[in-house]
């Protein structure tokens, strides 16, 4: 066999093996599902966000966990977690759920992080994405060797003016 055929081989097995780790772990809390993979278009203000939130769990009181996946090793902490802020933010202010819980869950190691929903923070990165939107539309940015690696997956960068052609 080819070492790419046995590569390959040996991903399919580990993420086989990853499922049935995550569905014998997990089959408990899956009735309290919600949402799996809940597209959302999101106004807020003159922008508009869109993404896919992973996964919202009704908890007690008609509050709700938002869990986001992770396939790569633990970097950071939810509470830390700009996307899975983001997600709360969403939830809290378009689709009238009330967030308590924010968790990251990693794959890799079936590793589940859970932290408390601060309404200050949501705003937080509230504030901070208006602002963001704000400096991207005034052109007010500078591209910096780190930011520019997220440049390969933002749709814009064929007519982005900071970048090179």
């Amino acid at each position: 066999m080819s070492k790419d055929v046995t590569k390959n081989l040996e991903l399919k097995n580990l993420g086989i093996k990853q499922l049935q780790d995550f569905v014998d772990l997990n089959i408990s809390e899956m009735g309290n599902t919600i949402y799996l993979e809940k597209s959302f278009s999101f106004p807020l203000d003159d922008i508009i966000i869109c993404g896919y939130i992973d996964r919202v769990d009704r908890l007690d009181n008609d509050k709700v966990e938002i869990i986001d996946y992770k396939t790569g090793n633990i970097r950071n902490l939810p509470q830390d977690d700009l996307q899975l802020n983001l997600y709360a933010l969403v939830c809290r202010d378009y689709l009238d759920l009330i967030p308590a819980k924010l968790s990251l869950y990693f794959l890799k190691t079936n590793q589940k992080t859970s932290v408390d929903v601060s309404n200050v923070y949501i705003d937080l990165v509230k504030n901070l994405v208006l602002n963001t939107a704000d400096k991207i539309l005034s052109q007010n940015f500078t591209i910096t060797q780190e930011s520019l690696q997220n440049c390969n997956d933002c749709c814009y960068q064929k007519i982005c003016p900071k970048l090179p052609n």
